[in-house]
């Protein structure tokens, strides 16, 4: 059998060094137990939710998905997945 990706939309923000407030702000809206944690290097970000702590590379995306949950997406692997929808 063949399968096709399902037409869905996320939100998301790629992980650069002015995009951090953004990121935070994406983070606790999904749940306030959710934290960005501190690191000692701009190459990436560390973030803990109670289900998971991931780590987020310097220009890779941080990813709401659609039932609510956060993930991590390599940049090129996004882009090829996702095209960016118009705000009205």
């Amino acid at each position: 059998m063949r399968y096709r990706r399902k037409s869905l939309e996320v939100e998301a923000i790629q992980y650069t060094l002015c995009s951090i407030d953004e990121i935070r702000d994406l983070i606790e809206s999904v749940d306030e137990k959710n934290k960005l944690l501190p690191t000692f290097s701009n190459e990436s970000l560390v973030i803990y939710t109670p289900e998971k702590t991931f780590k987020v590379n310097l220009n890779d995306y941080l990813v709401k998905g659609f039932l609510n949950e956060l993930y991590d997406s390599n940049k090129e692997i996004f882009e090829d997945l996702f095209e960016k929808v118009e705000e009205q």
